[in-house]
This record gives structure tokens, C-alpha cells and sequence, in this order.
């Protein structure tokens, strides 16, 4: 009985057989139209995966039936698809993802199994991030969705798994993380991960944990992502500085954009927070989501688009604030939709209150993010995107008003009671602190070395400095500083007067400063910052600088506060007649603090006098350095009082002077501060001349200092 039984058994299993091999030889017969293979096979780079959850590899790809940008068929239905098999059987319009993990997707023209999806049958690739923005898809609560569903869901991009979802199965719940899975472009593309993940911006307070990822500067469009392993809800140091906790990549607006495909906007598309597009097209202007901008939110004017280079666009989202800052929150203040309040005290970084607030108290808007704005907005973009208001003796201002004053100095102050007097400065005694207040710190009022240029502030033996910063140092000396040794980004190091590899001292050159300040004529009503150059009479071409701060009535010629320096009736008899210098310093002189001298006589070298003065009985500038540092022409403001030379051969020419060479080229050039003989060659041929600006003359407002930067 058994013998029977197991006979009837092999003859059943073979006619199995017979009918795969007959299926087999039909199918094969059905895909003879394809194009022949080309011997190309792609092969997983074995890179860092981006995907969790189940993935099934051999299962029949999605069919979809509207031509993409990425040339797709069926782009409004939002479908990626499974894991190219190659030994799986895929009919038209299939489509899958290949390499694993890696979030691209390729869509096959015909019916076809084997080869790579590198064969010209499959186009592709084309990125979750794309097929999320081209179908615009967002999860409903009340449906279920199919396998392979790409959609967004708060700010993030999700994929259904290869069972689909059922109504109320939200994407990134708990219990459901082998139903949704982030979908993000991986491997080649790591940027695009940034588009449709929620970022918040990093500072010291910020409480961070592995995987997050955070925007530093502001408004800078750089993106940096928390690798350090196992960090949870702690304080790191800066992207740059704390390498233990950052990822050594930074993902820019241009990287994500490039990583995304280089999208142009489309105004049919819903696009994810901070996804990036170019618009105009062409134009390679770069625009990054603040939120998520629906169909018709042009990014030129939209508010939830900003510009990638930080500057405010038209309809920024600081304008929301309509030119007012806040009084600091705390955790015990009882807040309502629409106010406005400075987190933390004292920084200048402002965030409003969201709707459905009434009243209440409320986290921290980096722990309760529903209860405030995504972003805070500095000072200056408030004031920037409220039509930078200057203060007006006759208005009466309420409470966060943020305006300018002095006017043209850049110095913001913020209104802290209901009802300001009328008529009283916000400088003024009475009013300091009891109704204006700086707003974000002293660290906002404009004190640069020259209204032109920005001091970071005072540096102290805390202050961590970066490649082109100024500094005053000592506080309220008017001395200013620049970090000028290269490579240098948030690092410690010794004083000014110290550290000479480090620091430089900043002059002013007089005209160049007077233009970029917008040639001010002296006004009698004025109290002027220190380096405030202005001219006076109006259209005499007479310019004075400030030293240190003049007031109203205090007029440029007569009274000492206030120094010539830049005439009509120049050229000067100095070769470095864009520095005021007071003479040939000797033993029997005393000394000021800012004061210019030359030493030795006939020597062109000069050295400034350091911060603390009154000095008596001082050493020689080569000598008594704590007293003295050694200070180089500035060079277009030089060559501009001396009649803007041009060389000439066979002219003997003093220390430090500047000719222009070839004629009308722009290009700079200094003599060797030991003077040349008539003999000396051609600029830029003969070692003894130095190349001191290399620009065209208009480069630069303040062309007379060659600064690496703010």
C-alpha cells in the first residue's frame, strides 16, 4: 500500500515539474520582444542605510498610468515600490528601488525579469523626496493606503512597507514602525534627507540627541546632523568645534538642492519643510522651505520661503511680528496667541506664541513646539522686514516697538513700557533702561572701528574668535582689532596686544568710509559715534573724523573732538596720508591713546598708541610694546591723497608709497617702507614693491582696509 502511495506521489510531483518548465519556456517567450541586456549589473556601494522596517525583496513592483520630471507614468499616485529582484518578473510601469535603502526609484517601460535597472527599458532614478513633492500626498486619518505609498505627514516624508496601512494607522507612531518608514534619499544624495525633517536652530541651550538635526548659523541654510552615539537631551559644543558630536558633513542649501534633484518651484506641488528650489528658473536663485508652502506659494513671495544666502525676502516670516519684539518669557508667564516674547532674556531672539494659546503656561518653544513659531527672529529681521524704522522725536511708541537710533548707526532699541515720552532719546539717562532698552545687548549697538565695519564686541580672556572678526579691546577704548590669521573659526586665544600672530589693529581710512557711510554732511542736532566721519562745510570735500564722540553743537573744525582727515588741498606731504599722523615720536613726548606716530624720522613706519592712556615717560614704539602697536598705510586712501599716482619710471619714491600700475587698471601698489632709489622697477616686476589692492578701484566701500571680513 505504501509502494502505491508513494508511486502515485512521483508521478504527481513530476507532472509539477512538467508545468513550471512548460510556464517557464512561456513566459520567456512572452519577454523575447525585450531590447537585448546589456552585461551591466549595479551592486549596493555598502553604504549607511537610511530605511528600518521590512523590506521584501521579489515582490512583483508597483504599476502606476502623467509623464514626471523624472519621466515616471502615474506620477499623481505617489508610489515607490519594493527591491529590484533580478529574478523577479515585472510587468509595465513596474516600479522598485534600487540600490537598497537608498531611496531612488526606477520605473520599467516594458514587461521584463533579469539585466539591471540599468538597462535603457528603466528610467530613473527618481527620489522619494520627488515623488512626494510631484504628487503632493498627505496622510488622512480616515484611509488606508496601499503598499509602497510615498506621502508627508508633519513635516516628513513616510513610505508604506509592502502590507500597506489601514485607516488611523499614523506614520511615525508607536506600533507602527513596521507599517511606515521615514523615506529619505540615502547613499549618494545624503543631503536630501534634510528636506521634510523638522529642524529647529542649534545654540548652546540646545538640548540635542543622536540623529537630530539642526540648522547653525540662523538663517544660514546649513544643515548638521548629531551623530555622536547614544547622546540623549544633552548640551554639545558648536558644529566645527565639538567634532564627538557632529557629523563632519554640512548639508547647504546648494547640496540639498543638487541632492534633490535641482528642483524648479512647480506651483502645483506641496513642498516639505525645508526642501529647496530655484526660482526663477535659470536664475540660480535658491529658496529654502520654512514650513511647508502649498500649491501657488511663490517663493518670492510667500512667507514660507526664504532666500538660501540669509537675507530677508519679500515676505519673510519675521514680518508676522510687525516690528516688535517682546519682554522675556519665563516659565511661570501666563501666554496668549499672537504675543511675542524674548527666549532667553537678554538675546535678542524672539518667538510668538502659536494659535489656540489662551492664557496659560506654557515649555519652552525648544520643548513645546506646538505652543510657538517654528523659527525666533532676531532684531534685525524684525526691524529689516518692518520698513527699518528711525526713531522720531514726536511718536509715542508701546511696548517691543524696535527702532534705529542713532540714524545710520545701525543700533537697534526696543520700547519696554506701554507709552515712551515724547521728544527723550533712547540713550538719554531718563529713558535707558526705564523705557528703551538695546534690544537683544549691548552686543546690537553698531561701535565698529568705522560705521562701516561691525564689532563682534569687547574681547575678554572668554571670547572664542573666527578668521575676520573685529574686536574693541580694552572696552570703551575705540581700539579695534582684527583677527587676520587664517583658518581660525571659534578658537581661544591671548589679547590684542599679546597675540600679534593673531590680531591686527583696524584704522579707518577716511574717505573710503565717509562713502560707505553715504557721505554725511555734519549735522548740529547729532551726538556721533566714535570714527563717524562726516563733511563739513556741506560740498567742501573737508572730511573729519570723530575722536571719540562729539555731541550736538560740537562742529568739525572748531572743536578738537572732531579731527581733519581727508582735504581738497591734498596731496599730502606724508607718505602715508591716509593715517593722521601726529609727527616723529621722540623721548620727551607724552602720549594718547589712537595717536599715529612715525619712528625712526624718515623711516615710514608707524606705530598707534594702545588703549590706557594717559602715558608719560614712554619707551620707544620698537621697544615698549605694551604701549605701542605698529599700524601699515591703509592703501587706497594713501594713493587717493597723493593725487592717485600713477609709476614712472625713473622717480625715486619715499617709504610706503602707493602708485597705481598699470594706469587705470586699479591695481595697488606700495614701496617698501625704506623708500626706492630712482632705479627701482616696475611694480609687480621688482620685489620692492608690494601689491596692496588688487581690485578694481569701485570693489569695495571700504577699499581702503584690506579686511578678510565681519
Amino acid at each position: 500500500m505504501q509502494e502505491v502511495e508513494f508511486d502515485f506521489m512521483r508521478k504527481t510531483l513530476s507532472l509539477i515539474i512538467v508545468v513550471l518548465m512548460t510556464l517557464q519556456i512561456s513566459l520567456y517567450g512572452l519577454d523575447s520582444f525585450e531590447e537585448p541586456t546589456q552585461d551591466k549589473h549595479i551592486q549596493s556601494d555598502g553604504s549607511e542605510v537610511q530605511f528600518a522596517g521590512r523590506q521584501s525583496s521579489g515582490i512583483q513592483g508597483n504599476s502606476s498610468s502623467n509623464t514626471t520630471d523624472c519621466g515616471f507614468q502615474g506620477s499623481a499616485d505617489g508610489l515607490g515600490g519594493p527591491l529590484w529582484d533580478s529574478t523577479t518578473n515585472y510587468t509595465t510601469h513596474s516600479i522598485v528601488e534600487w540600490p537598497a535603502n537608498s531611496g531612488e526609484f526606477y520605473q520599467t517601460q516594458i514587461n521584463s525579469s533579469g539585466g539591471s535597472v540599468q538597462e535603457s527599458h528603466w528610467k530613473g532614478p527618481c527620489t522619494c523626496v520627488q515623488i512626494a513633492q510631484i504628487s503632493g500626498i498627505s496622510w488622512n486619518s480616515a484611509g488606508g493606503y496601499s503598499p509602497w505609498q510615498i506621502l508627508t505627514h508633519n513635516g516628513s516624508i513616510w513610505m508604506a512597507m509592502d502590507a500597506g496601512s489601514n485607516a488611523g494607522e499614523e506614520p511615525g507612531t508607536v506600533g507602527t514602525e513596521d507599517i511606515w518608514i521615514p523615506c529619505t534619499d540615502g547613499g549618494s544624495a545624503p543631503c536630501a534627507d534634510v528636506v521634510g525633517t523638522p529642524t529647529s536652530v542649534w545654540d548652546s541651550n540646545t538640548l540635542v540627541s543622536e540623529g537630530d538635526i539642526y540648522e547653525y548659523p540662523a538663517n544660514s541654510g546649513n544643515f548638521h546632523l548629531v551623530v555622536g552615539i547614544g547622546m540623549t537631551n544633552q548640551t554639545v559644543g558648536a558644529p566645527g568645534v565639538d567634532f564627538d558630536a557632529w557629523g563632519s558633513e554640512v548639508c547647504t542649501c546648494k547640496n540639498i538642492w543638487a541632492d534633490s534633484g535641482q528642483p524648479v518651484w512647480d506651483s502645483t506641488v506641496n513642498y516639505p519643510m525645508n526642501s529647496v528650489v530655484e526660482w526663477p528658473a535659470g536664475s540660480s536663485a535658491l529658496y529654502i522651505a520654512w514650513a511647508s508652502p502649498g500649491p501657488g506659494a511663490q517663493p518670492d513671495v510667500d512667507a514660507k520661503w526664504r532666500l538660501c544666502d540669509g537675507q530677508p525676502p519679500s515676505g519673510s516670516p519675521c514680518e508676522d511680528f510687525n516690528g516688535y519684539g517682546g519682554l522675556p518669557w519665563y516659565n511661570t508667564t501666563l501666554v496668549s496667541a499672537g504675543e511675542i516674547y524674548e527666549i532667553p532674556a537678554g538675546s535678542g531672539h524672539f518667538y510668538q506664541v502659536s494659535p489656540g494659546i489662551s492664557n496659560q503656561t506654557v515649555g519652552a518653544p525648544a520643548v513645546d513646539l506646538d505652543a510657538w513659531s517654528n523659527k525666533h527672529c532676531a532684531c534685525e529681521d524684525i526691524w529689516l522686514t518692518s520698513s527699518s524704522p528711525v526713531w522720531n522725536s514726536s511718536t509715542v511708541y508701546s511696548v517691543g516697538m524696535i527702532v534705529e537710533y542713532p540714524t545710520g548707526t545701525g543700533s537697534l532699541w526696543m520700547a519696554v513700557v506701554n507709552q515712551t515720552t515724547t521728544g527723550v532719546t533712547p540713550d538719554q539717562p531718563f529713558a535707558d533702561g526705564n523705557q528703551w532698552q538695546i534690544c537683544g545687548g549691548a552686543s546690537n549697538v553698531s561701535t565698529g572701528p568705522c560705521g562701516g565695519l561691525t564689532s563682534v564686541g569687547v574681547w575678554d580672556n572668554l571670547s572664542r574668535v573666527s578668521t575676520g572678526e573685529i574686536y574693541e579691546f580694552p572696552a570703551n577704548s575705540s581700539m579695534y582689532y582684527e583677527v587676520i590669521i587664517q583658518g581660525y573659526f571659534d578658537q581661544q586665544v591671548s589679547s590684542p596686544l599679546i597675540d600679534l600672530d593673531v590680531w591686527a589693529p583696524v584704522s579707518c581710512p577716511c574717505e573710503e568710509e565717509w562713502i560707505s557711510l553715504g557721505q554725511p554732511v555734519w549735522n548740529s542736532t547729532i551726538t556721533y559715534s566714535p570714527n563717524s566721519v562726516v563733511e563739513w562745510p556741506a560740498g567742501s570735500s573737508m572730511l573729519y573724523i570723530t575722536s571719540p564722540s562729539p555731541g550736538p553743537g560740537d562742529e568739525p573744525g572748531t572743536d578738537p573732538e572732531w579731527s581733519l582727515c581727508s582735504s581738497p588741498d591734498e596731496p599730502s606731504g606724508s607718505p602715508c596720508a591716509g593715517l593722521n599722523v601726529v609727527g616723529v615720536w621722540n623721548s620727551t613726548m607724552n602720549v594718547t591713546s589712537g595717536e599715529i606716530y612715525e619712528y625712526p624720522a624718515n623711516s615710514g613706519t608707524y606705530y598707534v598708541v594702545n588703549a590706557g592712556s594717559p602715558f608719560w615717560s614712554v619707551n620707544a614704539p620698537d621697544v615698549d610694546m605694551d604701549v605701542w602697536s605698529s599700524i601699515d598705510c591703509p592703501c587706497k586712501e594713501t594713493w587717493v591723497a597723493n593725487g592717485q599716482p600713477v609709476w614712472t619710471s625713473g622717480i625715486a619714491y619715499a617709504g610706503n608709497y602707493v602708485v597705481e600700475w598699470p594706469a587705470s587698471s586699479g591695481i595697488l601698489y606700495m614701496s617698501e617702507s625704506g623708500g626706492l632709489t630712482n632705479g627701482a622697477g616696475e611694480p609687480g616686476v621688482d620685489g620692492h614693491w608690494t601689491l596692496c589692492d588688487g581690485q578694481p578701484m569701485a570693489s569695495n566701500p571700504c577699499a581702503g582696509l584690506d579686511s578678510a571680513g565681519v
